[in-house]
This record gives C-alpha cells, sequence and structure tokens, in this order.
C-alpha cells in the first residue's frame, strides 16, 4: 500500500483544497466578507491558480506558495493588483524539506484514501496509514505551517505591511491587522463618512431626509461642505447635465472611497438641502421630501441630480411676509430655508399647509354649497388649489407675493364666512326655511306690509346675507306675527262655519229621526279643518258644502233604511244661484224668486222630496 500511495499523483487543485483547509482551519477570519468602516466588501481566496469564497471580489487574499522572488519587495513591486494581498509563504515553504516533502506525502495518501476499499485487509491497512497520515499532520503540517503563516511578509498591494505594524500577533490577529492596513491604503477616504452622526441603516436615512431645516444648520461654520461632501460635489461638478444618483453610488462604492450606500445617500441629500443640487424623480424635477426619503434607496435608478436653483434670501423674505399677511402670524413658517418652505407650504401633514387650508374650507363648503355666501370659501378653495398645482418653489412664491392683498381681503371674508357658518348658519336655515313654508302665505299680507315682504324675500338671493342678518330677523319676527294673526282670523272663520253646520245637521237627523251620533265628531273635524299653517288651505275651509253635502246624503240614507214602507225618494239638489245682473227692485227680487220656485217644482214633479245643499 505504500508504494500505491506513493504512486499518486497529486496536482495543484489536489494541493490547493488541501493548503485551503489547513488555512482556514488557523485563520478562521478569512471569510468571504470583511467589515471596513461603513461598507462590507466582498473577500476572496486564492491558493496555487485555484480561487474560492467569492467571484470578482473587491478584495483578493493570495497565499503564494512557490519561491518566485527573492524577497516579498520584489513580489509587491510585480504585484498589477492594488487589491491582492499575498502571504509569501513559498520561500519558507520550500526551504522545509520536511514540511514539504511530509505535506506532498499527506497529500497522496489523501488522493488514495478516496479511493474504493476492495476488502477487508485493505480497509485495515487504509486504516492504519490514514492514522499515520492524520499523526504527520498534528505534529509536522499543522504546526510548521501555522509558524511560516505567523512569520511570513504579508504583500498589500506595491508595498509589503512592516513587521513591527504586525507586531507579535498569531493566526486571526495578525491576518485581521494585516487587512485592516490593506483595506486603509485601498479605501484612503472611507474615513470622511465614518463618524457616529453618520446614518447607517434605511430608517436612519429617512429619519435625515425628512428632519426639519434648523437655522444655523447651513450658516456660519457649517456653510463649508465637509470633506465628504466635497468629493461628491467635485464628481458632480465634472459631469455634463444630470447625473443618476445609481452612478454616484457606484463611483464612491470604489476605491478610494469604499463608501455605503446608505451613506453615499446622506452626503448627495446634504447637498440638496444646501441648495447645491436639486432631485428629479422619473423626470419629475419637483420631489416632495416623502417621496425622497421612501423610494431613494430601493429606486435610486429613478433619481437625478441637477444644479439648484438658488432662491434669493429677499424672496423668501418676501415671501413668508405674504403667508403671514395672507393667513396670520400663528401661521407664519417657522423655516427660512426655501427647499422647506416650499413643501412645509404643501404638506397634508402640516398645520401651516395650503393643503390643510383646503381641507377646511372644503369642510365649510359642504355645509354651505347651495348658499351665495359660499362664494368666497369656493374662490379661495380654487386659488389655494391652483397654486399646489405650480411645482416650481420660485414661481410659487412670487405667486403668493403678487396676490397678496388680494388673497388677505378673501380670506377676512372666508374667516366671516367660516365665524358665520359656526354662530349663525342654523338661524339662517330657519330663516329660509320660513321663507319657503310661507311662499303662498305672503299674499294674505295687508297691502302696507308687502315692502316688508318683499325685503324678507331677498334672502335666499343675498349674496352676502351676514352683514344684514340681523334686519332679516327683524322682518322674520314682523311677518310671522302678522301671518300668525291672519292664521287665528282664518281659523275662527272656519270653526264658526263648521259649529253652524254641524248644527243644520243636528236639526236634520232630528227631523229625518235619524241619531246624530252617525256624524262624525264635531271637535275632530274642526281641529282637523283649522290645523294647516297653509293660510290659502284655510281659506279653502271657510267652504263647507263639500262636507254638508256627504253627510246630508249620509243622513238621507240612514233615514230610509229606518222607514222600508216609504217609497218617496228624496233627492239632493243644488239650485242654480246665479243672477245676470245686479237686483235692484223688488221686481228684480221677485223674478229671482221666480227662478228658484221653477227649479224647485220642477225637482219634486215626481212626488220626490228634496234636500238643497247647495
Amino acid at each position: 500500500m505504500a508504494q500505491l500511495i506513493q504512486s499518486q499523483v497529486v496536482d495543484n487543485n489536489t494541493q490547493a483544497e488541501q493548503l485551503k483547509e489547513i488555512f482556514n482551519k488557523y485563520i478562521t477570519a478569512l471569510k468571504n466578507k470583511e467589515q471596513y468602516k461603513t461598507r462590507s466588501f466582498s473577500v476572496g481566496l486564492t491558493i496555487k491558480q485555484r480561487t474560492f469564497l467569492s467571484n470578482n471580489p473587491d478584495v483578493q487574499v493570495e497565499f503564494v506558495m512557490d519561491a518566485d522572488y527573492e524577497t516579498a519587495e520584489q513580489l509587491a513591486l510585480q504585484n498589477s493588483n492594488q487589491n491582492r494581498m499575498v502571504y509569501y509563504v513559498g520561500p519558507q515553504y520550500r526551504d522545509n524539506k520536511r514540511l514539504y516533502n511530509a505535506f506532498y506525502w499527506y497529500c497522496q495518501a489523501n488522493r488514495y484514501m478516496a479511493t474504493q476499499v476492495t476488502s477487508d485487509e485493505n480497509k485495515k491497512t487504509r486504516d492504519e496509514f490514514e492514522k499515520r497520515a492524520n499523526q504527520l499532520y498534528e505534529n509536522v503540517i499543522k504546526k510548521e505551517f501555522e509558524k511560516i503563516l505567523d512569520t511570513c511578509p504579508v504583500v498589500s498591494g506595491l508595498s509589503v505591511i512592516d513587521e513591527a505594524e504586525l507586531g507579535q500577533k498569531r493566526g486571526n490577529d495578525r491576518y485581521r491587522v494585516a487587512m485592516d492596513k490593506h483595506l486603509s491604503g485601498i479605501y484612503t477616504k472611507a474615513n470622511l463618512v465614518d463618524y457616529p452622526s453618520m446614518p447607517r441603516t434605511t430608517d436612519q436615512l429617512k429619519k435625515a431626509i425628512l428632519r426639519p431645516i434648523q437655522p444655523g444648520d447651513y450658516d456660519g461654520m457649517n456653510a463649508v461642505l465637509t470633506d465628504a461632501e466635497h468629493e461628491v460635489d467635485i464628481y458632480l461638478n465634472k459631469q455634463f447635465a444630470e447625473v443618476n444618483v445609481s452612478d454616484v453610488l457606484a463611483k464612491f462604492s470604489k476605491a478610494p472611497y469604499g463608501w455605503d450606500n446608505i451613506c453615499t445617500l446622506y452626503v448627495i441629500n446634504e447637498l440638496v438641502r444646501r441648495h447645491n443640487r436639486d432631485y428629479s424623480y422619473a423626470n419629475n424635477p419637483n420631489v416632495e421630501t416623502s417621496t425622497v426619503a421612501s423610494r431613494i434607496v430601493n429606486e435610486s435608478n429613478k433619481f437625478t441630480l441637477r444644479i439648484a436653483k438658488v432662491i434669493s434670501p429677499q424672496v423668501v423674505q418676501k415671501f413668508v411676509f405674504a403667508w403671514k399677511e395672507i393667513f396670520g402670524v400663528s401661521a407664519a413658517p417657522t423655516s427660512t430655508d426655501s427647499t422647506q418652505l416650499f413643501r412645509a407650504c404643501r404638506d397634508i401633514d402640516s398645520d401651516r399647509s395650503l393643503a390643510k387650508f383646503i381641507k377646511g374650507y372644503k369642510d365649510i363648503e359642504q355645509q354651505i354649497a347651495g348658499y351665495q355666501f359660499c362664494q368666497p370659501v369656493r374662490k379661495a378653495i380654487e386659488l389655494f388649489e391652483s397654486w399646489l398645482g405650480e411645482r416650481d418653489p420660485l414661481k410659487f412664491f412670487n405667486l403668493v407675493i403678487a396676490a397678496k392683498n388680494e388673497v388677505k381681503t378673501l380670506i377676512d371674508k372666508c374667516k366671516e364666512v367660516v365665524q358665520f357658518t359656526h354662530d349663525q348658519l342654523d338661524t339662517y336655515k330657519q330663516l329660509i326655511q320660513f321663507q319657503d313654508d310661507n311662499l303662498y302665505n305672503f299674499s294674505f299680507v295687508p297691502t302696507e306690509m308687502m315692502g316688508a315682504v318683499s325685503d324678507f324675500c331677498k334672502l335666499k338671493d343675498d349674496p352676502w346675507p351676514i352683514a344684514g342678518l340681523r334686519g332679516y330677523i327683524k322682518l322674520q319676527r314682523q311677518l310671522s306675527g302678522i301671518l300668525d294673526g291672519v292664521r287665528d282670523d282664518k281659523r275662527s272663520k272656519v270653526r264658526n262655519a263648521y259649529t253652524e253646520t254641524f248644527s243644520q245637521l243636528r236639526h236634520i237627523c232630528e227631523k229625518n229621526n235619524v241619531d246624530v251620533n252617525i256624524l262624525p265628531k264635531e271637535d275632530v273635524v274642526i281641529s282637523l279643518k283649522t290645523a294647516p299653517s297653509n293660510i290659502l288651505q284655510l281659506q279653502n275651509n271657510l267652504s263647507t258644502d263639500e262636507f254638508y253635502q256627504e253627510q246630508v246624503a249620509k243622513i238621507l240614507a240612514a233615514a230610509k233604511n229606518d222607514d222600508d214602507d216609504d217609497d218617496k225618494k228624496v233627492k239632493n239638489i243644488t239650485l242654480n244661484t246665479k243672477t245676470m245682473h245686479p237686483l235692484q227692485t223688488t221686481a228684480d227680487i221677485d223674478d229671482y224668486l221666480s227662478r228658484l220656485r221653477t227649479q224647485l217644482v220642477k225637482a219634486i214633479e215626481n212626488g220626490d222630496s228634496v234636500m238643497v245643499v247647495r
């Protein structure tokens, strides 16, 4: 079996696999990711031209097993890849013949052990050689390689890391120091964004973007760009026109920066807050801060940066003054930053925003939409919505400034409407209802009061009843008293008419021996006929003819049923009592009565009895 093991051919792949296992067991810190400052970097491993851990990594760690260079400095001079960190194991490995031969035999043994077992005897022999291989690994290979890894030169880019910097550190500690030194040589500007207040998470970035700009944040000593902002600003100034944010992220994730995307986005946003740059999102040049905060991390390729339009402090001051004049001191903006002002005036969550004013006025409009005095509120809503439609900050500011006096007058009107709605709308509605309810009653008002009726009926079409409400209330009280008097008079006459009619009907019942209970209850009928508030209906109720005819018919029908032997019929008749001309003489009267007699005679000529009901 010894000969079989020695006959095994060990290629670079086999050696690389074994070396990887040995090195990784000792340097456990060597993983596929390495954190440096704000960003995590991918790490690749190369041994004997075999690559492990990562493809196309940010940092390449290589264990060079050949002694192709007399010194580590020569290797460094020819290290074309500055991302490459080399453990120069080769010279010590080659000089250590015991290790060199032991490792080669170890690889041969492992290769043979991977072949198929042919018999029980073969398995026992294999177990014995495997035991020897493990002993060789523990006593020679492992210890000797660890010594080399703790003492061999480490090359970082074009230089050899000074042994004094590595000190007496071993294993993981030595690797950590070497890797930190290596990364610091590649990403020389990584520290520009590595400080405690720098956001590191998406939530922290959102809060930083949404935080309000306070006076002094970017004034005085803070007016100077930070080093990180200066680097980004230099890059942006070299680009043509607008720059995609994803391109900026890619640029500053590479050497010499190595910034995490969250940090780069924060620096970009600080330039925007300084009015050094402005965002566009999906070709929209006016982007709400909330949109930036919620989407820039996941949709950076939809955001671009352009040189900001600077709005002069004079325009900002005029705008703030105009806003105070229009909406009052309590609604005055708390910031003098143009971008924040523009956004605060549009933010639905701000009590000082147009969106809030529009919502408040629309709530009022819903209550008074059908009334003439709603016009100022409706006009204010339309104006504010047109302002919201202007997405250019400078144009928006100038619109407000130019309309200051006109809008202040309009808002004063709106305030009156709002106050009127809160305090007097119920009274106004009652007056309108009074007008509607008495539309047909006003004709019964005495002639001398028709002027008051005319004045009161202007209420519905009055564009500004707020000023004259007291007068309308006074007129309503006067007219209400007059109409109540007319109603009382009409109701008295209706009551008298039905009282007299019931008296007649009771007499007819007695004459025909019919129980008076056949009649409806007198008080119920009178109450029903005097109940309407409509004076015209009360006027119509003065006539009892129809009621009289119905009741007489009931009485006569009852009388007939009581006397089946009586064949005579009783008919209800209506006489033509109209005259062709005025009655002026006794002859005229005699002629009129003669015509009535003729009608009555004709009615009884068949022997029937008649009742004159009209």
